[in-house]
């Protein structure tokens, strides 16, 4: 993997969509609600272009969306108006790259103030014919869940009434390879879903979803991440009753799984802090002598960076850091640093430029580093 830096950036959120092009989301200065207002940018890293998707179109990131599909020709955003004192409409947006086109695919009625507290809005980008709509409604009786499949090319509505799904609602759907998608059923159930099978099970109204379940969990143990890391499904399995965690490597091209106890906490731990580098799982922690790197097979420190070196984020075996500098002849300033290093040999530098940090991600074979 080789590194490319991306110069002259503001702060904002970076998704691959398809070979040559990137998303770029920043904030922008109207305010409904809690909510910020969103610019969303086509940027091709390559030429360093980028476009703004339809400036005069006030938009809101109301909505947690997701893809279970590689190639992302649609970008999904929200659109609000405001109804009364209380609610708004939130219409659901379809951008195609490709023609440049717009479509309101969906919409819904809801209290603001209630949005990502008691409502919790998910879109699931199927394929370019389906995607679902996901409303959680929480009370003092529980979470309910309304699921509803949408048919885009025949503008069809199908309302989902599946027991497991409208019991645990579908919490993250994470694509593969081909049809195939990593799908997360509350925090209960893990497992792999065909797309197309799931969406035939649904307009036909089955009521047990083909789904080749990983892991099933019982009633003291939750289900808290689950991401993909180097290739592999990673995922945790928390016991609220003991206090252990066991993290679960999943190499889902070959169905070999790896499960690892997670001695360094007493509580789940967030996936940010474990990694898979050259197969194996490390859990990542700072304390005052530095970043330790644990070594889950061994539950040993295997290596440790400096208290003066920041952590950023692992890609593959490549391993980068931001370092504070005072500037010679002035101590109360500071030039920052990035430094990349080609994990075990944490004593050469591969790359190092200065500015301020911005965002990172893995593109095609690149790890692009946008610094402002």
């Amino acid at each position: 993997m080789g590194v490319k830096l991306v110069k002259n950036f503001g702060d904002g959120t970076y998704s691959s969509l398809n070979s040559e092009l990137l998303l770029q989301v920043v904030d922008g200065n109207s305010v409904i609600g809690k909510f910020k207002s969103k610019h969303y940018y086509i940027f091709n890293p390559i030429t360093n272009e980028r476009f703004e998707i339809m400036p005069e179109l006030l938009k809101y990131c109301m909505a947690d969306v997701q893809y279970g599909c590689s190639i992302k020709n649609d970008i999904f955003f929200t659109c609000v108006k405001q109804i009364n004192e209380k609610d708004v409409e939130i219409s659901f947006c379809r951008y195609n790259i490709i023609d440049a086109n717009m479509y309101t695919v969906h919409k819904t009625v809801s209290v603001l103030d209630e949005i990502n507290e008691t409502i919790v809005l998910k879109v699931f980008v199927l394929s370019k014919d389906y995607c679902i709509f996901e409303k959680m409604t929480k009370d003092k009786d529980g979470e309910r869940f309304e699921i509803v499949l949408k048919d885009m090319p025949n503008d069809k509505n199908l309302i989902v009434n599946n027991p497991e799904l409208n019991k645990n609602g579908i919490d993250k759907i994470l694509h593969l390879h081909g049809n195939l998608c990593c799908i997360k059923l509350g925090k209960k159930l893990v497992g792999v879903i065909n797309v197309n099978r799931f969406v035939s099970d649904m307009v036909i109204n089955l009521k047990d979803l083909y789904i080749e379940t990983l892991d099933r969990t019982s009633d003291d143990v939750i289900i808290p991440y689950l991401g993909i890391n180097n290739g592999y499904l990673v995922y945790s399995k928390y016991d609220k009753a003991s206090c252990t965690e066991e993290i679960i490597l999943y190499d889902w091209a070959n169905k070999i799984k790896k499960v690892r106890h997670n001695n360094t906490t007493q509580q789940n731990s967030n996936l940010n802090n474990i990694c898979v580098i050259e197969d194996v799982l490390y859990y990542i922690y700072n304390d005052n002598g530095g970043t330790n790197f644990i070594n889950l097979d061994t539950q040993k420190t295997e290596f440790l960076l400096k208290e003066d070196v920041e952590f950023l984020c692992v890609f593959e075996n490549l391993i980068m850091t931001k370092r504070n500098i005072p500037v010679f002849f002035n101590k109360n300033k500071e030039k920052s640093y990035i430094e990349v290093y080609r994990f075990p040999d944490f004593k050469n530098i591969i790359f190092k430029t200065k500015g301020v940090y911005r965002y990172c991600l893995k593109h095609l074979d690149d790890l692009l580093i946008f610094i402002g």
